[in-house]
């Protein structure tokens, strides 16, 4: 296994905003949010590869996604073949859109998270919406650089096992990640 290294990747997805009318599609508000947390959420972590958009055609385009290396499992020598992938959506306001897409992303990642400013309080008073979906709900403070975690569900798995090896599958492709997990 590589160990104390993170990376940045680079999907090359078109930017999602060229979808939106041009009024909506020049507002950067949400892009430097979304800049600022996946700047501190990498700096936070001791290794894994992280990247913004990563499309799994079917199940959307995740804001950000973050791979872990492959543990040993728990009272076993025994490594994980495989990584854990975690899916992030990024939202300033509309924390229900957030939930419908983060759920979408549960498909094939092993944790799906929304992630809002604080203080966006109808998400957190909805807290039991995203435990029946076992969908994280995270604050992000950009001014000082906070990561909150409000709900974080315990031992999820991608909803589906197809859908979880065919994202792999992209990311194998796209990158060398097989060296970086190994």
């Amino acid at each position: 296994m590589h160990t104390g290294t993170t990376i940045l990747i680079d999907f090359g997805t078109r930017d999602p905003r060229r979808n939106l009318p041009p009024s909506y599609g020049r507002k950067r508000g949400e892009v430097n949010y979304l800049s600022a947390f996946s700047r501190q959420y990498i700096n936070s972590q001791p290794e894994g590869a992280g990247g913004k958009h990563f499309s799994v055609p079917g199940f959307g385009i995740a804001d950000f996604i973050w791979v872990s290396p492959s543990k040993s499992k728990p009272g076993t020598r025994q490594i994980s073949s495989e990584p854990s992938v975690m899916a992030f959506e990024v939202k300033l306001k509309d924390w229900k859109q957030a939930l419908r897409q983060a759920y979408s992303y549960s498909y094939f990642a092993d944790q799906s998270v929304v992630v809002i400013p604080p203080g966006t309080g109808r998400a957190t008073e909805n807290i039991n919406l995203f435990r029946r979906l076992r969908i994280g709900l995270w604050s992000f403070d950009a001014e000082n650089g906070g990561i909150q975690v409000i709900h974080q569900p315990k031992g999820s798995k991608a909803i589906s096992s197809s859908a979880r090896q065919k994202a792999l599958a992209l990311l194998r492709r796209r990158f060398n990640l097989r060296k970086f997990f190994e």
